[in-house]
């Protein structure tokens, strides 16, 4: 919802699939009408260096590469405080 709302600003969303095999990662996105960039990481190296935590998780860089803030799992009733942290993060 996110990235339609705000898909005029410089917001970009970039979606990590750990999946062995990414055409469960595919088939998944089908399923959510994502229309996102989607990386592949099979062995997780980026999951490694961000120490993920659980799935799902976002993190919010700013346009310099600086992490913002993160979020293990997604939980409905905060996503009216993650879209304000998204705002802030864009007025920067």
């Amino acid at each position: 919802q996110m990235h339609h709302k705000y898909r005029e600003t410089d917001l970009a969303i970039i979606a990590v699939n750990l999946d062995t095999d990414s055409q469960l990662g595919r088939e998944f996105l089908q399923q959510l009408d994502a229309d996102f960039d989607v990386l592949y990481d099979p062995e997780g190296r980026l999951a490694r260096r961000l120490d993920l935590q659980g799935m799902p998780s976002s993190f919010l860089f700013d346009r310099n590469g600086k992490l913002l803030g993160s979020h293990v799992g997604f939980f409905t009733e905060r996503q009216s405080q993650y879209e304000a942290e998204l705002k802030r993060a864009l007025k920067e």
